[in-house]
């Protein structure tokens, strides 16, 4: 699906170009409303495809958010030696970074499953509709370029005095002008109910994200601090920078006075 999505960006184009290689380049121009709308309906694939992939990518990340914070737990607990003053202390932290890492481990596995089946589940029916948009404009496209062929025939005949010819040729006009009003509607119609629909399908998305997310942190946090009951965390984290406030960065004037 993302292939394709990744080619409907340039039917447009290709679209608009193939009916002017057959008719002449100023035999035809699509209204200003078709373009809008193909447009946004381009443009809201090719969005849903960056985010499923973004959640693949996102999912695969916690992983190894889960193995780098057990390493280096690990790693830290092997700095100390029998008989050090923090020996017992980090082996006990290691400890139960151990059963915390397996929980988290468990918790990632869970919360990557779940953040994928349900955004995923949000977004593949809005993927299958926008599929079948497109293929409403491809018909359109076709519709629109033997419109044209006929037109220009008619054209023609008319030019040379083709006067037995007219009353067939205007007849297979008729026939294609009322198959491209037929799928030019068809096609509005669907895309504009899409767009309707949308800004609450793309609500659900965000609010599932945003739910898993918060509860992954939550909980994370929760087990960081319940599985080492004696760590003073609150004592600790007075005494360091926090993460949630950003050093300040010295201007270059200030830089030139100290040198």
């Amino acid at each position: 699906m993302q292939r394709r999505w990744e080619k409907i960006k340039q039917k447009v184009t290709l679209g608009i170009n193939a009916v002017q290689e057959k008719v002449g380049p100023s035999s035809i121009q699509e209204d200003e409303s078709y373009l809008n709308l193909i447009n946004q309906i381009n443009d809201a694939g090719e969005k849903l495809n960056e985010i499923q992939k973004c959640v693949s990518e996102f999912t695969k990340s916690i992983e190894g958010y889960s193995n780098a914070q057990y390493g280096i737990s690990f790693r830290i607990s092997k700095l100390f030696k029998s008989g050090d003053k923090d020996y017992e202390s980090s082996q006990a932290t290691y400890k139960a970074q151990e059963s915390l890492y397996l929980n988290g481990k468990s918790l990632s596995e869970s919360f990557a499953e779940l953040l994928n089946d349900q955004l995923v589940k949000e977004i593949v029916p809005l993927q299958e509709q926008l599929q079948k948009i497109n293929d409403i404009a491809d018909q359109r496209r076709k519709d629109h370029i033997l419109l044209a062929n006929s037109q220009k025939d008619l054209e023609k005949a008319k030019a040379k005095g083709k006067i037995k010819r007219l009353s067939r040729l205007q007849e297979i006009v008729a026939t294609h002008q009322a198959k491209y009003t037929k799928s030019d509607n068809d096609f509005k119609q669907a895309a504009n109910e899409y767009l309707s629909a949308a800004p609450s399908k793309y609500t659900a998305i965000f609010e599932a994200f945003q739910t898993y997310v918060a509860e992954f942190y939550e909980e994370g946090r929760k087990q960081a601090l319940e599985s080492i009951p004696n760590f003073k965390y609150d004592e600790i984290k007075a005494q360091r920078p926090s993460i949630t406030i950003v050093p300040q960065v010295p201007n270059e004037e200030e830089e030139e006075k100290k040198e």
